[in-house]
């Protein structure tokens, strides 16, 4: 049933590429986010993920002319690809190992960083698209918040049974990590990279008007995207929105507004919480902050100390050491930290880049994001922009420094592109913040 379902979704992509770019972009993104890429199709030996063959649907659309002011911003895709590229001749493990994940990573990333720059020209069209991804993300954070309530993964289940190899993600239900009885994961394949881009979303949303005509409605259905990101157990998650937060208070003048608004998300998490069969108000609000301590003996929390982390990033350094600048090779992290005892739980994205792609590749990725957020200072004439992008961008880091990048870069510069053509397609910015949230 499956299969015929990912084939169903592979015509309707060509043909939405070929008869609508943004109705194109709008069902890749929206499959990306509803079908797991542990949906995989055996190929001359390899397991072929179904985002391979909607993706090369994707590329007559991809190969459109791109506007002038994001040339720049192209051209230094382009090297970064290129440099990875390279690295599948000159660096030491097997080639047909870095050639599957640069692939993986150009379907599920870099046509992201790609779409909203051919497909979306005028703002209704931008309109259409945030009004679907918003329906979309709330379905999978519903359905987060009843697998959460249900203790199981219905969905998840039926494709483990499909995928017995590929999968394993059943057992997230059943793990705990303070007050989080039982991760929440919905519709991705591991409850950080369900976090991640939860949280990305959200403060995406935050920032333009309803999509919705009632507001009310509409800021619910944030809080609940809020929610069911906190209750994937990452704790780098809550780092990220306090870090989103804590900037955006200090840079508005409307400080008690955001305030208030804030303590009554706090409340309303709590109620949440308590709502589905929580502990004790003391017990809870002990085991949450306890959890925050990155302690790996706190409250039997699980997951990776700050001193752990430490260890790990000089250890990086020794399994580099031999090729410091371009790294072990592509991939190289996942198909062979499991040799590597040192690298149980190498999650963060300094430690994956140093080590597959070595200094210069960690370089160019640091570069890339500076580079966007002056493009989209250069391109956009708006403190409120230059304020959002600011945070959104610098929680984003903070995540994933902690956590990784955990198939969530190619949202994060979906959404940072797509608020610029917000803007851009709204005058320059002459939309008010919106400081409510």
């Amino acid at each position: 049933m499956i299969h015929i379902i990912v084939f169903i979704i592979i015509v309707i992509q060509l043909y939405l590429t070929c008869k609508n770019k943004v109705s194109s972009l709008i069902f890749y993104v929206s499959t990306l986010m509803l079908l797991p890429n542990v949906v995989k199709y055996q190929i001359g030996g390899l397991g072929v993920v179904y985002s391979y063959f909607t993706g090369l649907c994707m590329l007559p659309l991809l190969l459109r002319k791109v506007p002038q002011e994001y040339k720049s911003y192209l051209r230094l895709l382009y090297f970064l690809m290129a440099y990875q590229f390279l690295l599948l001749f000159i660096t030491g493990i097997p080639f047909s190992l870095q050639l599957k994940n640069l692939i993986l990573s150009f379907f599920t990333c870099y046509i992201l960083y790609l779409l909203p720059l051919v497909s979306i020209d005028t703002a209704m069209s931008l309109g259409r698209v945030n009004k679907v991804l918003y329906f979309v993300i709330l379905i999978v954070s519903l359905y987060g918040l009843l697998t959460f309530i249900m203790g199981q993964n219905p969905y998840f289940q039926y494709l483990r049974s499909i995928y017995p190899q590929s999968l394993d993600a059943s057992s997230f239900m059943e793990d705990s990590r303070g007050v989080v009885s039982s991760r929440v994961f919905s519709t991705m394949a591991h409850p950080l990279c369900l976090g991640q881009i939860l949280t990305l979303f959200f403060f995406y949303f935050r920032n333009i008007p309803s999509v919705l005509k009632n507001k009310a409605i509409y800021k619910v259905g944030l809080y609940v995207i809020l929610l069911t990101a906190l209750l994937s157990g990452s704790r780098a998650v809550f780092f990220s929105i306090i870090v989103f937060y804590a900037f955006d208070l200090l840079s508005i003048s409307n400080l008690k507004t955001e305030l208030r608004t804030l303590i009554s998300l706090i409340t309303f998490v709590l109620i949440i919480i308590l709502m589905v069969g929580g502990p004790a108000l003391s017990e809870l609000l002990a085991a949450y902050f306890g959890s925050l301590s990155f302690d790996m003996d706190a409250g039997n929390m699980g997951g990776s100390s700050g001193s752990l982390r430490l260890f790990q990033l000089f250890r990086s350094f020794d399994i580099v050491n031999n090729n410091l600048f371009l790294g072990m090779g592509i991939g190289f992290v996942h198909e062979f930290g499991d040799k590597y005892p040192e690298m149980l739980g190498y999650e963060s994205i300094i430690f994956k880049k140093l080590i597959d792609e070595g200094l210069i590749g960690l370089f160019l990725y640091i570069l890339f994001f500076i580079f966007l957020l002056k493009l989209g200072r250069r391109t956009v004439k708006a403190k409120d922009f230059s304020r959002w992008s600011f945070c959104f961008m610098t929680s984003y880091i903070v995540s994933i420094v902690f956590t990784g990048d955990q198939q969530s870069s190619g949202y994060f510069f979906l959404l940072f592109l797509l608020m610029i053509k917000y803007y851009r397609l709204n005058n320059y910015g002459c939309i008010c913040y919106n400081s409510k949230l």
